[in-house]
Formats: structure tokens, sequence, C-alpha cells
């Protein structure tokens, strides 16, 4: 398959919307400290002043994998749509593709496991993800979350370099793209619209440098 170049996204800004749109990551963490065996896991973390927070419970494999080496790498991926040779090529099949965005965290680590600082951070992921509230405010005495405070153990990320690719057609010109853009709208298939509205972003990007 072809190569497409220029499809590396460095703009801070755009990469934490990016995380903003996305609802899950996963999680790669190695007890050996080398990678050469990994743990995987899907969560949902949530985004504070540049730092990742998640939290496990203190019997999970990742987490005793995060205590005996802390760094992992957090990976968010959308998949969001499948490009046809014959959208690009009427002969050449070798052109079919994928577009999607993908970002790749590597991250240092920091466990917190006092009960002090999970009644500080906990209500930080209820803040972004049941923003309408609907439950007993979570404090340090609160008697209904002692025994969470017993098990649970929160995970800050800290990504010390990062990977981001958004695969949207940039080594087509821009008559080529806009094509492609005509026909994901007229297809209309789950993503085919968000492909669209990604690919017009990058190229107003192009446009304004």
């Amino acid at each position: 398959m072809k190569h497409y170049p220029n499809s590396a996204l460095t703009d801070p800004l755009e990469i934490e919307r990016f995380v903003g749109e996305m609802k899950m990551a996963n999680l790669i963490t190695s007890h050996d400290g080398q990678f050469q065996k990994v743990e995987s896991g899907v969560f949902n973390p949530v985004l504070i002043d540049g730092k990742y927070f998640l939290h496990l419970n203190r019997t999970d494999d990742q987490y005793k994998a995060l205590k005996e080496n802390p760094r992992a790498h957090l990976i968010y991926f959308d998949f969001l749509c499948n490009i046809p040779s014959y959208w690009v090529d009427e002969l050449d099949g070798g052109v079919a593709t994928s577009y999607y965005r993908h970002l790749d965290l590597d991250c240092e680590v920091k466990i917190y496991e006092e009960k002090e600082s999970l009644a500080k951070i906990l209500p930080l992921f209820l803040k972004v993800f049941q923003k309408e509230g609907g439950y007993k405010p979570i404090t340090l005495n609160e008697e209904m979350y002692q025994s969470d405070f017993k098990v649970l153990g929160i995970v800050e990320l800290t990504p010390i370099s990062f990977k981001c690719k958004f695969k949207l057609g940039q080594n087509r010109d821009l008559t080529k793209r806009q094509e492609i853009m005509i026909k994901l709208t007229e297809r209309g298939e789950t993503g085919d619209l968000r492909a669209v509205r990604e690919m017009q972003r990058w190229i107003d990007r192009e446009s304004n440098k």
C-alpha cells in the first residue's frame, strides 16, 4: 500500500481536542520494563493539566506491573472509514486504504494510594463523566466510599514523548481529496462524516501555514 507522508500531528491543541472526543484508551503496561511481554486494558482516562488519570483495583495485574515498572503507553485510536481503491484509481487496487486517528503516549507513572489523594482525585472522574450529578459527594470521611479507598489506586500518567498520526489522504492532491470527501458524504456510513470533518480541518491547517 502507498505511504502517507505529512500525516504526523504535533499541535497540542489538536491533540487535546482528539483526546477529548475519545471515550476510551488502551493502557499498555509491562512487568519487565522492556515491554517484551505486555499487558493491555481499556480505560476512560481523565486529562487534567497535561496529565492523564485513571483508576484501577490494586489487585489488577496491570496495577502490579505499574508498581514494578512505572512506565506505560496510553493509546488512543479512532477508526474513521475505509476508502475503496476505485475512488482513487480505476485500476490500481493497491490504493485502497483506511483513514484513522492514532495517538501513542509514552508516559511516566505515579501511583496514589493514600486516602487523602483518592478523595481529592476520584471526584474529578465524576465531574467529567457524570456532569449531571446524582451521587453523594466523594469526601475523605464519607462512609459510603471508605471501602473504595481501600481497594482502588489512582494512576497518573505524564507523557514524556508521543507519536500522533491522522491518516486522511494527505498524499493526494486537494482536488482528489475533495472528490473523496464528496463520496464519503454521499455514502454516509458510520465514521464517514467524521472523516470529512477531519479532512477539511487538515486542509484548512495546510492553507493557513
